[in-house]
Formats: structure tokens, C-alpha cells, sequence
């Protein structure tokens, strides 16, 4: 668990409705880890050449200024990584890399990234920035970084050599928006979304 000090924990439980491993210091808070890429690792999964973990639901936020106005600056904290974690697992050497699809209800591309092909457990952490245009269907005019991503139900798809797996993803609109709810270039890019192999958790 990310930046867990050396502490007592009394409390230890699995959210009933979200993948989440929550523990309770009682001392230093509560300290939360997705755990959705453990709970993916099943037989069936661990005895596959590739399996794309089903990645839990994503809701789109508006981007807020940094602030510490409100409050003293030593409790200020990170907000949680406002993407989603792509995980999957490899049961043999896929290569260089694997290729990683993520495509709309109506089977056009919004975004391809690419992840590491050794044999393991591995996760991606998509911003949820789009690289090709919902809107349009074909030509040079779908290719653009950062258009508006919609609240609606997409398949990630993964590629690893002759294997496939896929897995559907839904997203909600932000709940603090009001009217058609999605992030694009009002968006602040931080220098912490990357994309890259994460294979711990992340406190929130």
C-alpha cells in the first residue's frame, strides 16, 4: 500500500460495492487500495495466455484549481488519479509490447495505448484524454489528441499477439456538471498522468 507508514492497523475490509481493500490506522486515517486487479487474478484468468481485467466504472471530473485557502496547508492532500487502471494479466512472453484498444458503442476507435509484453500482471493509467474524434467516422479529421470524452459505455479490447480479451468499461457524467458532461481541453494535464506500468495501488 502506497506511502503506509509503519503503523498498528486495527481494521481491515473489502467495500461491499467497490473493489477497495479499506484499512484503518487509528491513528493516521483511513487508508484506501483498489484491489480489482487481485480480485481479477482468478484460476481461470491465471491460466490464460492473455486476460484483460474488467476495469471498474469511471466518472469524468472537472478539473478545480489547487487550493489551500480553506484549510492549513500541512492537510492538504493529492486528489486520487481522475483516470481509470487498465490491468491485465500475461501467462506466457507476448514480445515488446501488447496493444490496448478502447472503442465506443459504435465500434470507432477513442484511444490506443500500449503496455509491456512480459509474462505477469500489468496496469495502464488512461487520463480518459481521447485521440480520435467521437464525432466523426473516418478520414484525418478523427485524429486529434484531447476531444471530449462521453459519458457512455466503451470495450477496451487487448491485443497480445494471436490472443484477444476484452472487457467493457462504463463512464459516468461528472456529477458537478451541469449539461453534457465531459472533459477535453478545459482539462489540466498533470505531471503525474502518464501513461506506464503501475503495478502497486495508490492511496486515496
Amino acid at each position: 500500500m502506497n506511502n503506509l507508514p509503519t503503523v498498528p492497523l486495527f481494521d481491515l475490509v473489502v467495500h461491499p460495492d467497490v473493489p477497495d481493500l479499506i484499512a484503518a490506522t487509528h491513528g493516521r486515517g483511513i487508508w484506501i487500495l483498489p484491489i480489482e486487479a487481485l480480485e481479477g487474478l482468478s484460476a481461470d484468468t491465471l491460466s490464460a495466455d492473455a486476460r484483460l481485467i474488467a476495469p471498474r466504472s469511471v466518472e469524468l471530473s472537472s478539473s478545480l484549481p489547487d487550493s489551500t485557502g480553506y484549510s492549513a496547508p500541512r492537510f492538504h492532500t493529492p486528489n486520487p488519479y481522475r483516470g481509470v487502471a487498465l490491468w491485465y494479466w500475461l501467462g506466457r512472453d507476448c514480445g515488446e509490447h501488447v496493444d490496448l484498444a478502447v472503442t465506443n458503442v459504435a465500434g470507432l476507435a477513442v484511444r490506443r495505448l500500449q503496455g509491456p509484453g512480459a509474462p505477469g500482471l500489468h496496469g495502464l493509467k488512461w487520463d480518459l484524454a481521447t485521440e480520435f474524434d467521437e464525432t466523426s467516422s473516418s478520414g484525418d479529421e478523427r485524429r486529434s489528441r484531447d476531444h471530449v470524452l462521453k459519458p457512455s459505455d466503451y470495450l477496451v479490447t487487448l491485443t497480445a499477439g494471436e490472443a484477444t480479451s476484452r472487457a467493457p468499461l462504463h463512464v459516468s457524467p461528472d456529477p458537478n456538471s451541469h449539461g453534457d458532461a465531459g472533459i477535453g481541453e478545459r482539462r489540466e494535464v498533470r505531471d503525474d498522468d502518464e501513461e506506464g506500468d503501475e503495478d502497486e495501488g495508490s492511496d486515496r
